[in-house]
């Protein structure tokens, strides 16, 4: 049940027009949203929707403090 809304929560970002996360977000959430995005796309990496709001956000930059703890766990 998560998987199928949280791609609904991304196909949504991805069709706002903006791409200024901390205008829709504020900046806390915008971090926690780059940070989640780098998450699901290291955990589903064949599904392009957590990608395209990475590049439409943060330029394509995935969060290097939540690879990082990937790494340690790996």
């Amino acid at each position: 049940m998560l998987g199928p809304r949280l791609s609904e929560c991304a196909e949504a970002l991805n069709s706002l027009e903006t791409r200024s996360a901390t205008g829709v977000l504020g900046s806390i959430d915008a971090q926690k949203l780059q940070s989640s995005m780098t998450l699901f796309l290291r955990a589903e990496p064949e599904s392009p929707v957590f990608r395209q709001v990475l590049d439409q956000y943060f330029e394509g930059a995935t969060d290097a403090a939540t690879d990082q703890l990937l790494g340690e766990l790996t």
